[in-house]
């Protein structure tokens, strides 16, 4: 099996043969599929991690060793795609965890933040400087910890640490000053507080006064005396930059109040999106939880289906044994019945023999000959009358498979006894469909059954065609998987349509 898979991975990789590499996967899928849901225990994530590991597969086919056996290879694949997954699973709900908690908190950080503002400075100096820079650029310029890491040159989950560890020192500094509050309270309080809007024009002021200050200081080292003189070109100029400072002042005050109604007009958009996102939730809960009810009702009727089944079978042995039980009374009651006094008669009475057979169809369908079912009468026309032999019949009749229910009624004339059986046959099955499946299609399941469309039903085949479907689907992987037959008659023209359920 290992040249083989190996020969097959080579046709793949030189003529990029999609036959080689379907019958690879088709050899080998159970195995990945198994190996996922082990891990993910979720049918459809296993399925996308299946998938993921046979698109690596294809990608490394040219890569592998001639030796490398490919079911080791591909289970552990399998495991590292798992475990990758899982991985982003957990990092995915914890944002989201973290999100959540986040807007819970900047419903109260302004009180928050009236407590820790005046320790805030103090707190921050005990710390140290990764520490000190951490707290900065997660909550004062409030960037990702994906960002943090990579502006401290570590990796997401070491910033997250770091983050982590500076708060808790910033919590415990302040619960020292008597200001106890939880860490993701500090946490929310800082980010939404820590940096406050400079007034207008205050950055073009800075930047002004400090380019002039260079000047300054450079025109001193190199000339001392020509810093105390002013031309009239620079008594010009110096109202002309103040003038154009204030425009710009004028400008930057117009932009933020532009941004602050932006701000708060997304805010405003934001709370009926965040009531529909809870709603949302709550509905996506509700439906969650009907699901698992949905689940719970079906395998009780799954089993009470088959219980059902059990119970019919049962009552039509009882039916038959019934039958028959009453042809040995009948021939019982007759043995013991007292014989007629010889002096009243001319000799003794003889036992009455059989005048007629006649064959009643009992509802539909109405298919088997009667010369057919005469042919598994051994009683004749004729013969002595003897409820055994009628008893045996019955059994005889019922082994064919072709009856439902059987009963010979019998009357007695001065003629002889009449024997009627009343014959009721099998309804036939008029078309068989399967509902459920998806892993196998419907010529493949066909291909399983004894029973056929056309042909008179029976429910002891009907069964073993139903474990049948469901020892193939254990064998595939799917341990869980319940098949049950139901087979819904038509008694008006007795024949019914029989649908294979299938519970993947």
């Amino acid at each position: 099996m290992m040249s083989d898979d190996m020969t097959l991975v080579r046709e793949f990789a030189q003529s990029n043969s999609e036959k080689a590499f379907t019958t690879l996967v088709s050899r080998h899928i159970n195995l990945v599929y198994s190996v996922a849901l082990r891990h993910v225990r979720d049918p459809h994530m296993a399925e996308e991690i299946t998938q993921g590991v046979f698109i690596l597969f294809a990608r490394k086919a040219k890569s592998l060793n001639p030796k490398t056996i490919i079911s080791g290879w591909l289970g552990r694949t399998a495991r590292y795609v798992s475990a990758d997954t899982l991985k982003i699973q957990r990092r995915r709900q914890f944002r989201e965890q973290e999100s959540h908690m986040q807007s819970i908190l900047n419903e109260s950080d302004s009180e928050v933040w009236t407590q820790i503002a005046p320790l805030l400075d103090e707190a921050l100096d005990c710390l140290g400087e990764k520490e000190h820079n951490a707290i900065v650029l997660r909550f004062f310029e409030g960037k990702d910890l994906k960002q943090v890491g990579a502006s401290l040159g570590m990796r997401e989950d070491a910033a997250r640490m770091r983050v982590n560890r500076a708060v808790e020192k910033l919590r415990k500094f302040f619960a020292r000053k008597g200001v106890t509050l939880s860490a993701s309270a500090i946490a929310g309080a800082v980010s939404a507080n820590s940096v406050q809007a400079a007034p207008v024009g205050l950055a073009a002021a800075v930047a002004a006064a400090a380019f002039s200050g260079t000047t300054i200081a450079t025109a001193t080292i190199t000339a001392a005396t020509k810093a105390m003189a002013m031309t009239t070109l620079q008594k010009i100029l110096v109202p002309a930059t103040v003038a154009v400072l204030a425009v710009a002042g004028v400008y930057e005050a117009r932009q933020a109040a532009q941004m602050r109604d932006a701000v708060r007009t997304l805010r405003q958009q934001q709370a009926p999106l965040l009531e529909q996102i809870q709603q949302l939730q709550g509905e996506r809960d509700e439906s969650a939880h009907q699901l698992a009810s949905l689940r719970e009702e079906n395998e009780r009727l799954t089993h009470a289906t088959g219980e059902l089944l059990r119970l019919r079978g049962e009552v039509g042995r009882l039916r038959r044994q019934s039958d028959e039980l009453k042809l040995l009374r009948d021939h019982n009651a007759q043995l013991g019945a007292p014989q007629p006094d010889a002096s009243a008669s001319k000799g003794s009475a003889h036992p009455p023999a059989v005048a007629k057979i006649l064959i009643t169809h009992v509802k539909q369908p109405q298919e088997v000959g009667e010369e057919q079912i005469r042919t598994n009468i051994s009683i004749k026309v004729g013969d002595i009358f003897d409820q055994t032999a009628v008893a045996r019949d019955v059994r005889t009749l019922y082994s064919t498979g072709l009856f439902h229910n059987l009963r010979v009624a019998d009357n007695t004339t001065d003629e002889g006894v009449t024997l009627n059986y009343l014959v009721q046959e099998n309804p036939r099955i008029s078309q068989i469909r399967f509902a459920g499946n998806s892993k196998f299609t419907e010529v493949e399941l066909a291909k399983l059954l004894s029973s056929s469309a056309d042909k008179p039903s029976d429910e002891r085949t009907l069964s073993n065609d139903a474990q049948k479907i469901q020892d193939l689907y254990v064998q595939s992987g799917l341990s869980g998987a319940k098949v049950k037959y139901v087979f819904n008659v038509d008694e008006a023209v007795g024949a019914g349509e029989v649908i294979f359920e299938i519970a993947e």
